[in-house]
């Protein structure tokens, strides 16, 4: 099975420490979408050290991409990334 995580449009700065044991899902809301401050970081943490087996995956929403992809994908045990979005429909890792 797979655990999904959808991130609202009123989000701030998010740390998500992804615990599961089975395939996870993180959707990033859409950057126009988005209300308040839309300059925003998100932290994807693989805290249980299993997305070797267990994947992470960081979809976009609407139309928007990250690092020039739909999607990015943490498969490395214990493995975290952090994305920053452009306030335009750019999400990218740093």
């Amino acid at each position: 099975g797979t655990t999904s995580l959808v991130l609202g449009n009123a989000i701030q700065s998010t740390i998500c420490f992804m615990t599961n044991t089975a395939n996870r899902v993180v959707t990033l809301p859409q950057i126009s979408a988005m209300t308040g401050d839309k300059k925003i970081v998100i932290n994807v943490k693989d805290a249980s050290f299993v997305a070797n087996a267990s994947n992470i995956t960081i979809y976009t929403s609407g139309g928007d991409l990250v690092d020039n992809a739909a999607s990015f994908v943490i498969n490395e045990n214990g493995a975290s990334v952090t994305l920053i979005n452009d306030e335009g429909t750019n999400w990218y890792i740093i």
